[in-house]
C-alpha cells in the first residue's frame, strides 16, 4: 500500500476529480451553485443490474459482497471520448472509496487489459465494458467480477483534462530524451482530432507542459514498461494537477473549482455529493491510500486469438480488492497461494465470445502492441485457431478499436 501526501502523491486522473468534489462538497452555499456545472446523469437502475449479488457463493475460493454503511465505493472513469455522444472506452478504471472506519479514502486501479467477465458479452478486456454499455456495464461488470457493492460513477474526458490543465497554467514535468518522439506523436495525433495546430516539445528535460502536451505525454505507451508506465506518467501529470488545485488558496478556490466543474459528469446528485463531502472533512479523513490491481503476482500476460489480454485469477484479485478496502491490509498474494494461471489454449469458456455483428458499425481489430514489454503483437485476425461455435446473437454495439484509427468512428480512438 502506497500512502499519499501533497508532495509524493501519486493519483491518477480520476482520484484528482474525486477529491476536488469532496472538498468543494464541504465549504459553502455558493460551492452548490457551483454544483449545478457538473454534468448530472441519474443512474436508473436496481441492484441486480447493477451486477450486485449479496447472496452467499457456492465457490469457497469467492469472497462475498460486503455491505459496510462506513465504506462507500464510487465508479471512477476517465475515458477516451472526443464527444459526449461518442462510444467510448475506459483508460482509467478506478474504484475511490471512502472509508469511514479507517479514515480514508481508498483508491484501487484496474488495469485496463484485465480479461474479465462482461456481461452478455462473454470475456474480454475490462475496458472495452463501457464502450459495450456505458456507465452501467462498466459498473455492472466491476461488480461482478470483483463482488463489489457500486452504484455510482464519476467519468472525465482526456480532452477535458487538457483544457483543466490549460486553465491552471500548464504542469511542470521532466521529459526524457527517448519519450520526446512519442508524445509529439501523441500531440500531432490529438491536434488533428481538435483541428488545432499541434504544439510540439522541442526539447528533453524539465519544462512547463501546456494542456495538450501534458495528455500526450500521459498517454505516451511504446516507451518503457508499456501501460505500467504510461500509468506512472498519468500520475505524474495529475499529481502536479492536484498540487495546483492545493495550493490555489482561499481567493483562488472558487476560480479554480469553476474550470474543473464543467468537466465532469457523475451520477451523484448534488446532495448525495454534499452529504460525502461533509462526512469527509467531519471524519477528519485526510489520508488517501492506493493499490493498483491485479497484483504483479497474480497477473499474467497472455494472448488469446493473437490479441493481448492481461490475465488474473479472478477469485484472487477480489480476495485482495477486498483486503485492501474492507481489511485496511496491504493485499499481497502468499507463497502457498493458489493462482490460476492462464492456460496455454484457451477454452471456449475463457475465448472472447464474438457475437453477431451489431448494427452500424464494425467489429474492431486489436492492434496495437504495449511495447517495452513482453507482450505479444495483437494481429487483425490470428491464423490456426479454431473459432468457437456462436450460439447468442445479440444487437449490442461492436468491440472498441484498439488501435489508433478505429474502424467504429471517422476519428481514431485515444490509446
Amino acid at each position: 500500500m502506497k500512502l499519499l501526501n501533497n508532495k509524493k502523491a501519486r493519483i491518477t486522473i480520476i482520484s484528482i476529480v474525486s477529491l476536488i468534489l469532496f472538498t468543494i462538497a464541504a465549504v459553502s452555499g455558493y460551492t452548490y451553485y457551483q454544483l449545478s456545472q457538473v454534468k448530472y446523469a441519474k443512474m436508473d437502475a436496481t441492484d441486480s443490474e447493477l451486477g450486485i449479488d449479496s447472496s452467499v457463493p457456492s465457490d469457497p475460493n469467492e469472497p462475498a459482497v460486503e455491505m459496510d454503511e462506513d465504506i462507500v465505493n464510487i465508479a471512477l472513469f476517465g475515458s477516451d471520448r472526443r464527444s459526449a455522444d461518442e462510444q467510448s472506452r475506459t483508460d482509467t478504471i478506478m474504484i475511490a472509496t471512502i472509508d469511514k472506519k479507517h479514515k480514508k479514502i481508498k483508491l484501487s486501479s484496474v488495469m485496463r487489459d484485465t480479461y474479465v467477465k462482461i456481461n452478455g458479452r462473454g470475456s474480454d478486456k475490462i475496458t472495452h465494458a463501457y464502450f459495450f454499455g456505458g456507465p452501467k456495464l462498466a459498473i455492472r461488470t466491476l461488480n461482478e467480477n470483483f463482488k463489489m457493492d457500486i452504484r455510482d460513477y464519476v467519468l472525465v474526458d482526456f480532452f477535458s483534462l487538457e483544457k483543466i490543465i490549460d486553465a491552471l497554467g500548464g504542469v511542470m514535468i521532466d521529459v526524457k530524451p527517448e519519450e520526446v518522439k512519442s508524445l509529439n506523436a501523441c500531440v500531432e495525433e490529438q491536434a488533428s482530432h481538435e483541428g488545432k495546430k499541434p504544439d510540439y516539445v522541442t526539447k528533453s528535460g524539465p519544462q512547463l507542459l501546456s494542456g495538450m502536451q501534458a495528455v500526450g505525454y500521459g498517454r505516451i505507451r511504446n516507451v518503457g514498461n508499456g501501460d505500467f508506465e504510461r500509468t506512472d506518467r498519468q500520475r505524474t501529470v495529475l499529481t502536479l494537477l492536484f498540487d495546483k488545485v492545493q495550493s490555489a488558496g482561499p481567493i483562488k478556490f472558487p476560480y479554480v473549482v469553476s474550470q474543473l466543474l464543467p468537466y465532469i459528469e457523475t451520477s451523484i446528485d448534488k446532495g448525495t455529493m454534499l452529504k460525502l463531502g461533509a462526512q469527509v472533512f467531519a471524519g477528519g479523513i485526510t489520508t488517501v491510500a492506493q493499490e493498483r490491481f491485479p497484483l504483479t503476482k497474480a497477473a499474467q500476460d497472455t494472448k488469446i486469438n493473437g490479441i493481448y489480454y492481461l490475465w488474473t485469477d479472478l477469485n484472487a484479485t477480489a480476495t485482495h480488492i477486498h483486503q485492501f478496502i474492507y481489511d485496511d491490509i496491504t493485499p499481497a498474494v502468499a507463497a502457498g497461494d493458489k493462482i490460476e494461471r492462464a492456460p496455454k489454449q484457451p477454452t471456449k469458456q475463457q475465448q472472447p465470445t464474438q457475437t453477431t455483428k451489431p448494427t452500424g458499425t464494425t467489429k474492431p481489430v486489436e492492434t496495437t502492441k504495449p511495447t517495452g514489454t513482453t507482450k505479444p503483437v495483437e494481429t487483425t485476425k490470428p491464423t490456426g485457431t479454431t473459432k468457437p461455435t456462436e450460439t447468442t446473437k445479440p444487437t449490442e454495439t461492436t468491440k472498441p478499436v484498439e488501435t489508433t484509427k478505429p474502424v467504429e468512428t471517422t476519428k481514431p480512438a485515444i490509446g
